[in-house]
């Protein structure tokens, strides 16, 4: 069985969330190394993070061998829709604090009809800041259930607790084509999940 490679923590990346497992309180944290951020045409902003297991290369021995990892990289996709913008002051505890879905895709080898993967979808309280080609997000509080899993990926987080920061590029026509790449990963799971 492949495991989920989110390290436990330690140095915070600069753009990494992290995430409490609600029912055993265990602790992880996954960094992202690119992000591209835009505007939608109906005023939603999204933003879509990428890691694409760079940072799981084999570590060398004292001697300088190289040590191969025992799972192969896994793919994460981070989709972050802020609906609206919260009013300064607003409460977390506040039911109307949740202007953000949020989906998270991890995807290990195979060709897409064979491809292993877990998806999670949720929705939070999420900070926006635009700056110039960059935007900035803050998760406060948000939640992620198991939207959906295929192959032999295990799930060391389910439900789970999520917060964190994210630095993007804004640059709309990279957001469309990892949406697109994240709708065909939904239409992949819904596909084997009936069991066509």
């Amino acid at each position: 069985m492949l495991l989920l490679c989110l390290g436990l923590i330690g140095c915070a990346a600069p753009t990494s969330l992290r995430f409490w497992a609600m029912d055993g309180g265990q602790e992880f944290e996954q960094s992202f190394s690119r992000g591209y951020a835009g505007r939608g045409e109906r005023g939603d902003f999204d933003v879509v993070m990428t890691e694409d297991g760079v940072d799981q290369a084999p570590d060398p021995k004292p001697d300088g061998t190289l040590v191969p990892t025992p799972e192969p990289p896994l793919r994460h996709l981070l989709h972050v829709r802020v609906l609206w913008l919260p009013l300064r002051g607003t409460r977390l505890d506040n039911p109307s604090a949740t202007n953000a879905s949020i989906d998270w895709y991890v995807m290990g080898t195979g060709s897409r009809q064979h491809q292993d993967m877990l998806a999670y979808s949720g929705v939070g309280y999420v900070e926006l800041e635009e700056r110039g080609q960059t935007a900035r997000l803050v998760v406060r509080n948000a939640t992620l259930k198991p939207r959906g899993r295929c192959g032999m990926l295990a799930d060391p987080v389910g439900a789970c607790r999520v917060s964190g920061s994210i630095l993007a590029i804004q640059d709309r026509s990279a957001v469309d084509k990892l949406l697109a790449e994240m709708r065909d990963a939904t239409g992949a799971l819904e596909a084997r999940a009936q069991g066509r």
